[in-house]
């Protein structure tokens, strides 16, 4: 390197992922006494990161200068650091400035090089000209492709570097380090043995087939920084955290990595077999740490874990958990507790992976609150950038744009316990680009100019660089959680789609890995136990062990593995659900896990349903009343009471003019409403049209219920869900969104078609629901009233009324959407709408069409019960549902002479172009007397005749026959057109006559659906008319077909005669 720079050279260093190349050029410009400017280079690099970018300031713009140009301005050594993680052609811009030292900027000057400068400086102005200093060189880092996962340089780029590899330490060298950090706690073939399984886990054909990531040396050295601080140390456990192949077993590539160091550590120390005993916990309550004693007293029934000797390992007191709210820790999460306050009292940052829903969080902010430190989350997404997670863009009062720190930065500063969850979720090389320097060596260059340098090395950098040089607390730790996930039953991930986040660059972090097993049967009936104390009785481990028993019975099914019935989450569900009803076990499993089962393939569906088969209860039809009990106003059904509100707002409280109480609809309400009671959010989720929107309205209409309405999109983004940007007198603020108006003021959030957005951006109603915080883009939080995060200025609290009901379609075709209910239905109360049942659906359209034809609607009703259970079975694609049907009912009430065809083509019409769906729609159709001829769903394939017949227009007044037309043209602008009078149906009592009608006649219903459609479509041309004044529908039995796109008028009177006969032949019956 030196000789390089010598020839005034630019440099590439290739070599294996980690900080040993960044440090290796860090010691190489100290030694030169050289300024470095750093850029790490990921996918979301740009042109303003390598060149400049625009400031706001007062009233007008300016450029300020990116590293690179800085670098080349002021003779410093830029450094690029991940060349394989740019995208094509981002990193071209760069190519005048390597080759010739030259390039255009976007203000308008021109860097050319010292001697062109100089050389021009004699002879032109040179106001418009800056020089390149002669100092200046680059230095650039990359990993071999394809070695490792990345993009190969661009040619004319690679053939702008000198090339060096950066092999290895020699082994003697890595002894001597192993041996160094140590400091005793290890023998000398023990810190060989570890360089060994290191060795091996490194090898290039353990990756040859992209099974399992590669080890660096980091494997050892960590092992030995844990070793070095108990003289009864657990090599066993140690190397298990050190290497994640307890995750990685999830795949074929875990039991690659596990052989390979089986059989390097096998004659030494058993590694991989015993299991490993708790550090803090031990049984004999000796000392595991020099700073902290294992502690075995109890309290009101719950441990004190954690006592300190000396200096508390976190910037604060430990807290000794007397107190109620302490959290109940299974075994296997004490274990993995006790091992992550070993790895922090070595300096290790601590990486928690395991299933979803197994309690990865809460054993964050266990070992938080047991080290003293306060938590700042951050929830990560797909959409999060490196620079997001440093520091962000922001207008100050007076228009300026300033750069604010991050939650990373600020924990960095301020010596606090960074959580960031949910890292697989991050594009590939954000994690390590973004705070790779922060977590190996607790410094990191930042967008505004600034340094966050380590505490060993800040007062000698502050000397220099008073103003740019910011201390990283020595406290500072960070935890990072991922969910693991495992191939499904055939799978046999010989792509390394799975886990794909467990690269090379992340096992080169200094980071120990804590992989949280499945719960064990003991456990799983503790944590239902612990949910549920306040409702079951003395005598209910019995219980709690079969209901946990039947959900990991579940989980065991292959096809079921995507449920997670048995996790932490589900568990406390099941056990939040038993505090309402203690005794009804089954009751509560289905009401957490059955959720989805409605969507599942009909084997799984099948093999769910016959495990919840005693939780199956029949539905009864409770009716919505609001009481009055003193002063207040209570909405009750059943079992469930609420207090009606008095909304600020009125205008905000929704208005369901339309809605009608059908039994189904009741039942749902009754089991929101208990979700309400309870305090639980709702996930409403089913097919199109099946009420979702009108029962939540219904509800909140009924509470008098302030709402706050977003409806969300492919193109929704975290800072839109959380904040809207506003140009206020020339400033740029950014104002509450309705998620955060909500939560502020005690509203209800309804979240629509929340399946249509990115699932990564719907994840963080996750963060706040389950744990209790969410990060808004402008940097503000919003804290659950009942989280135990401290409060920092901006934060808004959320109020105590706060609650959130999210509507969202089915997952799988031909829905459009994500899989929302896989991601977040596990942090709400889940509730599948269907389509209504006969009865409901014949009520509701009754009430929607009144002067439409009972048995008309009897018989659509029951086809499309058929359709849908051929949509089920996938023989059609489309859902059919009720607000199809209510659209047909609504245009047979308003136009009584249209044939049921008219009709029925606004929905079917859409399948008239399949061939296979139509057939199956007029077997159905026939099947319920509502077959006609082949004209309606019948295309054309002539190109010069019409697509689709002409339809015919009957023209009627009060008192005329009406007139039969094919051509709209041909009415009489001059002649008055009144819609058609109907007379009120069903008798006496109107609408509520017509229920209570359809009650008693519920059977008589029932037969007439079974019967054949020969008897139901017989025409009687003597018929007399209905009865009770109920009218006649003309063209009401031509069926789907006749008479709506007739060729001549005399046949549209012949069907007419035929239909009034058919009509008085049911109205008799009726």
């Amino acid at each position: 390197m030196l000789k390089k720079s010598s020839l005034g050279e630019d440099m590439l260093l290739l070599g294996d992922p980690g900080p040993r190349s960044r440090q290796l050029v860090h010691r190489w410009c100290e030694a030169c006494n050289r300024e470095v400017e750093y850029v790490a280079v990921t996918r979301d690099t740009c042109g303003s990161d390598l060149k400049q970018r625009r400031e706001l300031s007062g009233r007008s713009s300016g450029w300020a200068d990116a590293p690179p140009v800085s670098a080349a301005k002021r003779g410093r050594v830029l450094v690029l650091e991940g060349l394989e993680r740019a995208e094509r052609n981002v990193l071209p811009l760069l190519n005048n400035l390597l080759e010739n030292r030259e390039m255009a900027l976007d203000d308008g000057t021109f860097l050319a090089s010292a001697k062109r400068y100089d050389a021009l400086a004699r002879e032109v102005d040179l106001s418009k000209l800056a020089r390149v200093h002669e100092n200046f060189i680059v230095v650039a880092i990359a990993a071999p492709t394809p070695r490792y996962a990345g993009r190969p340089l661009d040619p004319p780029l690679r053939s702008r570097f000198a090339c060096r590899n950066v092999p290895r330490p020699a082994p003697s060298s890595r002894r001597a380090e192993a041996t160094r950090l140590a400091r005793g706690g290890l023998a000398p073939f023990e810190v060989d043995a570890l360089l060994q399984c290191a060795a091996v886990l490194a090898q290039e054909d353990l990756d040859a087939e992209r099974m399992a990531p590669k080890c660096g040396d980091g494997l050892a050295y960590g092992v030995c920084k844990v070793a070095a601080l108990s003289f009864r140390f657990d090599a066993r456990d140690a190397v298990r955290r050190a290497y994640p192949y307890d995750a990685l077993l999830r795949s074929r590539c875990g039991a690659t990595a596990r052989r390979l160091a089986d059989s390097a550590l096998r004659h030494f120390f058993d590694v991989f077999d015993a299991s490993s005993k708790s550090a803090l916990w031990d049984d004999d309550g000796g000392p595991r740490f020099t700073g902290c004693r294992a502690s075995r007293g109890k309290h009101d029934g719950f441990d004190d874990p954690l006592l300190v000797d000396g200096p508390p390992p976190g910037p604060k007191p430990t807290r000794r958990w007397f107190d109620a709210s302490a959290p109940t820790l299974a075994a296997s999460r004490r274990d993995a507790l006790s091992a992550m306050v070993a790895d922090h009292c070595a300096g290790l940052d601590l990486f928690v992976c395991g299933t979803r829903g197994g309690g990865k969080s809460a054993l964050a902010r266990a070992f938080a609150d047991a080290c003293g430190y306060d938590c700042r989350v951050v929830f990560c997404h797909a959409d999060l950038t490196a620079r997001d997670l440093l520091q962000r863009r922001d207008v100050d009062e007076h228009g300026a744009t300033r750069w604010i720190d991050a939650a990373a930065i600020s924990a960095a500063v301020d010596g606090e316990c960074l959580v960031l969850d949910g890292v697989d979720r991050l594009a590939p090389g954000v994690l390590v680009a973004a705070l790779g320097p922060l977590l190996c060596d607790r410094a990191t260059p930042l967008p505004d100019g600034t340094r966050l340098v380590d505490a060993r090395k800040y007062e000698a950098a502050r000397a220099y660089d008073l103003a740019g040089t910011r201390l990283c607390h020595p406290a500072f730790r960070c935890v990072l959680l991922a969910t693991t996930s495992e191939p499904m039953s055939g799978d046999d991930d010989a792509d390394g789609k799975h886990n794909a986040w467990l690269s090379p660059e992340v096992l080169a972090l200094p980071v120990h890995f804590h992989a949280l097993p499945e719960l064990s049967r003991e456990e799983r009936a503790k944590v239902l136990l612990a949910a549920a104390t306040e409702g079951l009785g003395e005598a209910s481990e019995a219980d709690a062990a079969a209901a946990s028993d039947r959900a990991a019975a579940a989980r065991a099914e292959p096809a079921l593995k995507a449920m997670d019935v048995s996790s932490a989450r589900a568990l406390r569900r099941v056990g939040a659900q038993l505090r309402h009803a203690p005794t009804d076990l089954d009751g509560a499993l289905a009401a957490t896990c059955g959720a989805r089962a409605r969507f599942l393939p009909p084997p799984t569906r099948d093999s769910l349903e016959f495990l919840l088969a005693r939780a199956k209860r029949a539905e009864g039809l409770e009716a919505l009343d609001v009481v009055r009990s003193g002063d207040k106003t209570f909405l009750e059904a059943g079992d469930a009471r609420c207090a009606v509100s008095t909304p600020q707002r009125p205008e905000l409280v929704p208005c369901c003019a339309n809605f009608v109480a059908i039994p189904k609809h009741t039942a749902l309400l009754r089991d929101v409403l208990r979700d309400w009671v309870r305090g639980d959010d709702v996930l409403l989720i089913g097919n199109q049209g099946v009420g979702k929107n009108v029962v939540t309205d219904r509800l909140l209409e009924l509470l008098r219920y302030e709402r706050e309405y977003v409806q969300l999109h492919r193109d929704t983004t975290l800072s839109s869900l959380t904040t809207t940007p506003a140009l206020v007198d020339g400033t740029l603020v950014w104002e509450d969104s309705a998620l955060v108006r909500a939560a502020k003021y005690g509203r209800c959030l309804v979240v629509d078609e929340a399946d249509k957005a990115p699932l990564e951006v719907v994840c963080v109603l996750k963060a706040l629901l389950e744990d209790g915080e969410l990060t808004m883009s402008d940097g503000r939080r919003i804290v659950a009233r009942r989280s135990g995060a401290p409060r920092r200025p901006g934060d808004v609290v959320a109020h105590a009324g706060f609650r959130v009901i999210v509507l969202a379609n089915r997952p799988g075709w031909p829905f459009l959407g994500n899989d929302f209910y896989r991601e977040c239905g596990d942090v709400l109360r889940a509730h599948v709408v269907e389509n209504p049942d006969f009865r409901s659906e014949v009520l509701l359209l009754r009430e929607l069409a009144p002067s439409a034809d009972r048995d008309a609607i009897d018989r659509l009703v029951g086809a499309f019960g058929e359709l849908r259970d051929l949509a089920d079975a996938g023989v059609l694609a489309y859902p059919y549902s009720t607000r199809e049907l209510c659209r047909i009912a609504r245009h047979m009430d308003a136009f009584a002479g249209d044939a049921c065809a008219e009709a029925l083509e606004d929905v079917l019409a859409f399948d008239a172009h399949d061939a296979a769906t139509r057939d199956a729609l007029r077997a159905i159709l026939a099947k319920h007397g509502l077959d006609g001829r082949d004209g309606d769903l019948q295309v054309d394939d002539d190109a010069n005749d019409e697509l689709l017949k002409k339809p015919r227009y009957d023209i009627r007044g009060d008192d005329e026959d009406g007139a039969v037309l094919d051509d709209p043209d041909r009415v009489n602008p001059d002649e008055e057109l009144k819609p058609p009078e109907h007379a009120n149906p069903g008798g006496e009592g109107g609408a509520e006559g017509e229920r209570l009608e359809a009650a008693e006649n519920a059977d008589r219903t029932e037969t007439r659906r079974d019967d054949g459609a020969d008897e139901e479509g017989a025409a009687d041309p003597d018929g007399e008319a209905p009865e009770d004044g109920a009218p006649t529908v003309p063209g009401e039995d031509r069926g789907f077909g006749e008479g709506s796109k007739g060729e001549g008028g005399a046949e549209a009177t012949e069907g007419a005669e035929a239909t009034e006969g058919a009509g008085a032949e049911r109205g008799e019956g009726d």
